[in-house]
């Protein structure tokens, strides 16, 4: 969906889903290059997300 310039909308309830989410978005950008898009990641409980957002 993303090549055809959806963005992509997440639900993602813990570190795990918000990280494979995130892999997810870069997997995309990395087979269709930057689009206009933006992707909507939401409900990111947990308390690693900010580290599995920055990889810090």
């Amino acid at each position: 969906m993303d090549g055809l310039g959806f963005p992509a909308h997440f639900h993602a309830l813990g570190d795990r889903e918000v990280r494979e989410a995130l892999n997810a978005v870069a997997a995309a950008r990395a087979a269709n290059g930057p689009l206009d898009t933006r992707p909507h990641l939401a409900h990111r409980q947990g308390r690693g997300w900010r580290r599995a957002a920055t990889g810090r």
